[in-house]
């Protein structure tokens, strides 16, 4: 059992959880859910003892199966996580070591915690770790096993991090946000595979997450946090049952309730025939240097996108949707020039795009102020003013709903949404007329989601911007773009305007995507 009753944590002055009570037990799921910045997060570091060292328990409890976990140890500590307890981080790139392959990161954990069953062998070890591998569906474990991290998509990554999770077969297993930046369908197969997990294993799930969607089917018990505190409790969402409306209502936005599937599209946008393409992309194909076995190899080509061809009109919301690994953020580099191993076309008919990253904070240099970083891309303009340089970098803050004592903060010191608007602001700053946004809201939660949507839509109207928008979420894809390519390993399955898509798509992948 999981026992945390009336658990307080400050940073100094500043109560971060208040008197926070829940449990979970062996074979059951217990769902927290809640908004950026309520306290699930906070609440999982405190189970597992990675706790800031300026944050500090000052009330309540946490038991481990009749174990107290609270001020224990650092050594104690460290025996206790992998192997009883493990979690499963929201954002994989700040938690794998960039350095270090991918086979020997889950190898170590192996290693270390001595598994039964798992041998000690380097050939036992590689064969355990192929396994978790091939678990959490990823393909080709063996390329995954010697691929370093940033050789991963993001969904990749996020797969990778599950299967060091459970790789030790824990009795509990915290879950942050695991599936945030994953397609719908491989959602529901992450879902399934911890299920599995927990039922063949008899493991204890908490699952943190901002979509309650998720949890209706899946959580035996659900908490909504709000400001450090538990604001509501349910001890069932069953299928048959509608959301509460209770917590709904914990999540409504500015604007009303959260946007519902085929609402309606954000824009009014004119597809006429005499618009001007603004970027044309003919016939192309990409590729990826493998690694050779032999050093005295050459390494060879890897083909990953086939024979690509789309437009995007000016002015236009253009959608690229897929699931993980399909090839759109490969497009996106591509098309950006960061991937030189393609023949086919790509013509600007302006100057070159910018990107909005997935991750805002692997994307940001930890070391620079904001200040810093929005110059950055106008120095290497050619701006050198001083005075104009804070000019243009306060009215893009302003712009992006933030004042201008941002520019004097770091990035760690910024919540998830401050992250993304700054890295909205990055792009921008140059004045590009095509603007491409490479999973721009898979790590918010549906608030913050909708203000950045919002934001996006203002921006565009202000500036007279053109988007490229890659998510593998459909229903936030309806709602912002004109038009719609799907992709497929590589490939594209289909193009249309948004609403002939949903509502008649012609492939058996489309309608997936839409039913799942």
């Amino acid at each position: 059992m999981l026992e945390i009753e009336k658990l307080t944590v400050c940073f100094g002055d500043r109560c971060v959880l208040d008197a926070v009570s829940m449990s979970g037990k062996r074979g059951g799921v217990l769902g927290i859910v809640g908004e950026s910045g309520s306290g699930k997060t906070m609440t999982a570091l405190s189970i597992m003892g990675l706790l800031n060292p300026q944050a500090q328990i000052k009330g309540g409890s946490i038991r481990l199966d009749g174990r107290e976990l609270a001020g224990l140890d650092e050594h104690s500590m460290s025996d206790i996580r992998g192997k009883d307890i493990a979690m499963i981080f929201q954002e994989p790139m700040t938690s794998l070591n960039p350095s270090m392959r991918i086979g020997r990161q889950l190898g170590e954990a192996v290693r270390l915690h001595k598994i039964p069953d798992s041998g000690s062998s380097a050939k036992e070890i590689k064969s355990r770790v192929l396994e978790a591998l091939a678990d959490v569906k990823l393909p080709e474990p063996e390329r995954i096993y010697g691929s370093y991290p940033h050789e991963l998509s993001g969904g990749m990554r996020q797969r990778v991090m599950i299967a060091m999770g459970t790789i030790c077969r824990p009795g509990y297993l915290l879950c942050d946000e695991p599936t945030t930046a994953l397609d719908v369908t491989t959602q529901k197969g992450i879902i399934e595979l911890i299920r599995c997990m927990k039922d063949e294993h008899d493991m204890g799930i908490v699952f943190i997450t901002h979509d309650l969607k998720l949890l209706k089917n899946f959580a035996d018990k659900v908490i909504v946090m709000c400001r450090g505190r538990v604001v509501e409790r349910r001890f069932s969402l069953r299928p048959e049952m509608s959301i509460p409306e209770g917590l709904l209502l914990r999540f409504r936005t500015g604007a009303g309730e959260l946007p519902e599937h085929r609402m309606c599209v954000w824009t009014q946008y004119d597809n006429g025939d005499d618009m001007t393409n603004i970027l044309e992309v003919k016939n192309l194909n990409a590729y990826y240097k493998t690694k050779s076995k032999s050093v005295f190899a050459h390494s060879e080509k890897k083909q990953v996108l086939f024979d690509i061809s789309f437009d995007v009109r000016e002015g236009e919301i253009f959608g690229i949707v897929g699931e993980s690994g399909c090839g759109k953020s490969t497009l996106s580099r591509t098309i950006l020039g960061m991937n030189p191993l393609y023949d086919g076309s790509i013509v600007h008919n302006n100057k070159k795009p910018q990107m909005i990253f997935q991750d805002p904070y692997s994307s940001l240099n930890p070391a620079w102020t904001i200040g810093r970083i929005l110059r950055e891309p106008l120095l290497l303009s050619g701006i050198r003013e001083r005075k104009k340089l804070d000019k243009m970098v306060s009215d893009m803050l302003c712009k992006v709903g933030l004042d201008e004592s941002y520019a004097y903060r770091h990035p760690s010191q910024l919540s998830g949404g401050q992250r993304q608007r700054i890295s909205i602001a990055a792009a921008l700053i140059a004045c590009p007329k095509l603007v491409i946004a490479d999973e721009p809201l898979s790590a918010l939660d549906v608030t913050i989601q909708s203000q950045i949507m919002q934001l996006l839509i203002e921006l565009k109207r202000e500036m007279g911007l053109t988007y490229i928008f890659i998510s593998h979420d459909i229903d936030v894809v309806y709602q912002l773009c004109d038009r719609i390519m799907v992709m497929k390993d590589g490939r594209v399955v289909e193009i249309g305007d948004t609403r002939e898509i949903f509502d008649n798509p012609r492939e058996a992948y489309t309608r997936q995507l839409i039913e799942a």
